[in-house]
């Protein structure tokens, strides 16, 4: 039987890592409105224990535009065009790429989904990244906070 005070360090041990790699920014309130000559990309990571502290890296065409945290998502506005998006969780782990095809006005949604609870592994070997429908997109967006 663990004492209570092994069981109070482990809450607060976990509160601690947790903290330590939150999104900085607000609660999702809504998408944002569409503009005619851009479309919008909502990339986005659920919440899950495994890389709790551990902030993903993610890139448009080879150039890093932001970092997703446990719990977040990622907004980009841009122009019509051809894009891949990357997500890479760290130094050794398996990086995901998926091509996007924006178009202007239009809003696309992408869940990086990786492998989390007894098959979870430090290199995220069966990750994807994987689109999302818009209905899916915001009943998962609704429980997530900006990267930014």
């Amino acid at each position: 039987m663990i004492k209570l005070s092994k069981l109070i360090f482990i809450v607060i041990l976990a509160l601690i890592v947790s903290a330590c790699a939150s999104a900085p920014g607000q609660k999702f309130t809504g998408l944002a409105e569409p503009v005619v000559d851009q479309g919008d990309i909502y990339i986005y990571r659920t919440s899950a224990l495994f890389a709790v502290a551990q902030p993903f890296e993610v890139s448009l065409d080879g150039k890093q535009v932001g970092n997703l945290y446990n719990a977040s998502y990622l907004h980009l506005r841009l122009p019509e065009g051809n894009y891949v998006l990357k997500v890479s969780p760290g130094f050794l782990a398996k990086t995901s790429d998926i091509q996007v095809h924006l178009m202007p006005g239009k809003q696309a949604f992408f869940e990086y989904d990786f492998q989390t609870g007894l098959l979870a592994n430090g290199f995220f070997l069966g990750s994807t990244i994987e689109p999302r429908d818009q209905e899916k997109a915001l009943n998962d967006l609704k429980e997530l906070k900006s990267s930014t």
